[in-house]
């Protein structure tokens, strides 16, 4: 009996499940196109057409893997906070879910991007990256203005993506934020930093 074909988001998930295992199995340099056809039953030129290189599949699959553990996009998400502490912990809780997954294979990224032309493509995936948080902390603060909890939107870029800023930080240094420390950040640090007068 022959198998029937995948096409579509289908072979698209499919694709990205094999990049996946590969990449807990045998890491960044396991990844190949090669190899992802075969455990996918593809043609190698089906993932020529889409991807320039390893790298890029990686990570795309990786960003996947994101979005399906975080249930959708960051952007996604229905704010249901009473107060713009409630906002901003749901928002970072949902954010860490992205951290938490990027940092099992974050150091290899970054590596295999500092020694190749991959680096652009990390690049354009950070900035993408900020400009979603950059939206999501407007809508946050929007909330706030007309809960009359601020009284404008006047916030730098830079300002708007301390929160993420700091959990990335995290990341960097491989340290485990808690429940705790979070609470700590958004009463300390984010609610005076955005409520100041």
């Amino acid at each position: 009996m022959t198998e029937k074909r995948r096409h579509g988001k289908e072979l698209e998930n499919a694709i990205f499940d094999a990049t996946i295992d590969i990449l807990n199995d045998d890491g960044l340099d396991g990844v190949t196109f090669s190899k992802v056809a075969a455990r996918v039953k593809t043609s190698r030129p089906v993932i020529y057409r889409r991807w320039d290189s390893p790298f890029s599949l990686a990570l795309e699959a990786i960003r996947n893997k994101i979005r399906q553990d975080n249930h959708g996009h960051m952007q996604d998400i229905t704010l249901s906070g009473q107060n713009l502490s409630e906002d901003l912990s749901q928002v970072l809780q949902r954010y860490m879910v992205v951290m938490n997954t990027f940092s099992r294979y974050y150091v290899s990224l970054l590596l295999a991007g500092t020694n190749s032309d991959d680096t652009s493509v990390l690049d354009d995936v950070f900035e993408h990256g900020n400009q979603e948080n950059i939206k999501t902390m407007t809508v946050i603060l929007n909330r706030a203005i007309d809960r009359d909890e601020i009284k404008e939107d006047k916030f730098s870029n830079e300002t708007k993506l301390l929160p993420f800023e700091w959990l990335r930080y995290h990341l960097f240094t491989e340290s485990k934020v808690s429940d705790e420390q979070l609470k700590t950040f958004i009463k300390c640090v984010l609610v005076p930093v955005y409520t100041q007068k």
